[in-house]
């Protein structure tokens, strides 16, 4: 039996992981419709990694224009009527097509079904749950049936806002979902999955399977840098942005909007702080009170950015003998 889906696997320079990635496809125990690699102008040998699978796997490749447009790619190439997106860093267990498609027939209605996921090491050591400690318990609407639920949508899209709580390797997508959401923003960097997952929200049943289906790998290569940091500012800024210029939102919603824009001014105007970057930081804050006057955070922060350097310094020294004290 096969699943009615396709995964795709979209690269650029991980081809030291893609082998396990696509092996783990390989192995389950329901086996889907088709595989694709999209190399996204990759320098580094994945086309030849993809290539010892033979025509267990499609290869296709594009010059290097980002994770979403290789989305988009892998989108335009398959037929299914249901996709799964499998970062090459990440793999499947050996069950996940056969929980995923079985649930999936438990409620047909459903756009988006994803299940549980686990963060493990580059040593293969399993370290933290994903989406069990997100809180979205809180927003079942209907146990279908054992470790199964239907989410309440404004609810669900609600937690979505404040940070996605899918794993992108742990869900399938329905295909008219993705066509009616306008597919992957190419503009977006990152975040483009939490954007994508908004605008189905806006239509679309979300499901839960608690059972754990996939596994995110936590390596050197996502060690953060000043520009990737503020990279995902800048694009989840973007996401906002357009949230806001949206129409359709209720009077609530578009509170929640303000609200979650004016914390991600707060982070990233923070962010800046702690880097010693007193003028950008002055000027999130300030547009995060532009945003959400009710912004305590934002109005002490921003006031706190005219404090003499020197003086912040002596806080700062404080603070942290305080907590080598404890």
């Amino acid at each position: 039996m096969i699943a009615p889906v396709s995964v795709v696997i979209p690269c650029y320079n991980y081809g030291r992981f893609l082998g396990e990635a696509i092996e783990s496809v390989l192995a389950q125990t329901l086996q889907p419709a088709e595989i694709v690699v999209v190399d996204d102008g990759s320098t580094d040998n994945t086309s030849e990694v993809a290539a010892k699978y033979g025509t267990a796997v499609r290869y296709v490749r594009q010059d290097n224009r980002g994770l979403p447009a290789a989305r988009n790619l892998g989108i335009r190439e398959t037929v299914s009527p249901w996709l799964m997106f499998l970062d090459a860093d990440d793999i499947l267990l050996p069950d996940a097509l056969r929980i995923l498609t079985e649930s999936v027939s438990a409620f047909l209605e459903v756009d988006v079904m994803f299940g549980d996921a686990s963060k493990f090491s580059s040593e293969g050591i399993v370290l933290s749950g994903y989406v069990a400690s997100k809180g979205i318990l809180d927003d079942v609407e209907q146990e279908i049936q054992p470790n199964l639920f239907l989410l309440e949508t404004k609810r669900f899209w609600l937690r979505v806002l404040r940070g996605s709580p899918i794993p992108h390797c742990s869900a399938i997508v329905k295909r008219t979902a993705i066509e009616q959401a306008g597919w992957y923003d190419e503009s977006l960097c990152t975040g483009e999955d939490r954007d994508l997952w908004l605008r189905i929200a806006r239509f679309g049943r979300y499901s839960w399977c608690s059972t754990e289906v996939a596994r995110i790998r936590l390596h050197r290569d996502q060690l953060t840098d000043p520009r990737r940091a503020n990279e995902r500012f800048v694009n989840t800024h973007a996401t906002f942005k357009k949230l806001w210029l949206e129409r359709g939102y209720s009077f609530r919603q578009r509170k929640a909007i303000r609200k979650a824009w004016a914390d991600l001014l707060w982070n990233w105007g923070y962010y800046w702080f702690s880097q010693g970057d007193i003028q950008i930081s002055r000027a999130k804050f300030r547009e995060g009170l532009s945003i959400n006057r009710n912004s305590v955070k934002n109005l002490a922060y921003y006031a706190a950015t005219w404090i003499p350097g020197p003086c912040i310094r002596l806080i700062r020294a404080a603070k942290a003998r305080m907590s080598s004290d404890q």
